[in-house]
């Protein structure tokens, strides 16, 4: 085959593309002439032109909508280029029903929500049914000294105890219509798995600190019993802050060192945004501030030497209200999963609409009473 042959039979297949592409162009500007005849709106694409190829529009348009059409034509013609489409919906505004005047960014922006660390600091196991339970002791077991020759007595066992999470469901039901989905250039689906996972964790954190035990909801360390200096099983110990309305760095040191040696060993201090920032602040008698910056990404602040965590359901500083925990919280507080986060899609119950419902079942509660102190605002 010669060159000159091989020129012509690439000529000849361009053409074809060509003529191909002119034909899907011009079938898709007759299909955007009769939704505009439908719509009764003037000047779409397909009608007079202008001298640079444009389309002329007639009578009075709104800026939007011959935007809106000049996108459309360059989409039909393969120019289109932005990346800042809009996706339409005709609901409600607030429940994503943008419509095509609005343009929108490359992604949707979940909002900022702090989940709290109970579940990256806490005891998390995953078990079979709600029926579960976890033993533990409440003592030691007894010792005692002998001298040579006497008889060895028995020495006591260590007493049980049987801790039974509240279990409950925890669940999010958020709802698109079918347009939605079809018509956003967005993810939606992956989009409301992340967003109602953030929002099942920042629920599930609030209940660790505060939950009731009833109603399906955990129980949390500050509404489980409580009293002053506590050291017995089944009450968690709390420390007078020493102001009636806030705390300093000495009542920290001393809250830290109401824990015993085992459990201080783990220890790690809770507390909520404003509580850091008035923690920060604070200095030893030498001057030196006690917060000390984290050193390697992933790594926690630190307060005394000893891990801190921000958690946004710890209640602010005032009277009457335990602003700080510390806790080994491996041994201080448990979450029982009863399996993953499971996801089901409903497409059949409510037509024209599809409905995500992510749910899952766990049970939490306060462990070993002795491994967490909480510091009260009181002045004594």
């Amino acid at each position: 085959m010669t060159e000159e042959e091989m020129r012509q039979i690439l000529a000849d297949l361009l053409g074809e593309v060509e003529a191909k592409h002119e034909k899907k162009v011009a079938d898709l500007v007759a299909r955007l002439d009769a939704f505009e005849t439908k719509a009764n709106r003037e000047g779409l694409p397909g009608g007079e032109m202008a001298p640079d190829g444009g389309p002329v529009y007639k009578g009075k348009r709104a800026a939007w909508e011959i935007k809106a059409s000049e996108d459309l034509r360059a989409m039909a013609l393969g120019t289109y280029s932005r990346k800042d489409t809009a996706f339409g919906q005709t609901g409600d505004d607030l429940l994503g029903g943008y419509v095509c005047p609005t343009i929108l960014g490359d992604a949707l922006m979940a909002a900022a929500v702090t989940v709290d660390p109970f579940r990256s600091i806490a005891r998390v196991v995953t078990v079979s049914s709600g029926t579960f339970a976890q033993p533990l002791t409440t003592s030691l077991v007894g010792a005692q000294w002998r001298a040579e020759g006497v008889d060895r007595d028995n020495t006591s066992v260590p007493n049980m105890a049987l801790v039974t999470p509240k279990f409950g469901a925890l669940s999010a039901f958020p709802s698109v219509t079918n347009e939605l989905l079809t018509d956003s250039k967005y993810p939606l689906a992956g989009f409301l798995a992340s967003d109602a996972g953030r929002s099942m964790g920042y629920t599930e954190g609030l209940a660790c600190v505060s939950g009731t035990g009833v109603g399906g909801q955990p129980l949390g360390f500050l509404t489980h019993e409580n009293a002053q200096d506590a050291d017995t099983w089944g009450v968690i110990g709390w420390m007078a802050s020493g102001t009636a309305d806030s705390f300093d760095v000495d009542a920290l040191v001393n809250l830290y060192y109401s824990l015993t040696p085992p459990y201080r060993a783990n220890a790690a201090f809770v507390a909520n945004g404003k509580s850091l920032a008035l923690i920060r602040t604070m200095r030893d008698f030498t001057g030196r501030l006690v917060w000390e910056p984290s050193l390697a990404a992933g790594q926690p602040q630190r307060l005394l030497g000893v891990p801190i965590y921000e958690s946004p359901s710890m209640p602010d500083a005032a009277a009457g209200t335990f602003p700080v925990a510390v806790a080994d919280w491996t041994q201080a507080y448990i979450l029982a999963d009863v399996g993953p986060i499971t996801l089901i899609t409903d497409r059949i119950t409510r037509p024209g609409w599809t409905r995500f419902f992510f749910e899952r079942r766990l049970g939490a509660c306060p462990l070993q009473h002795r491994a967490i102190k909480l510091l009260k605002c009181a002045a004594s």
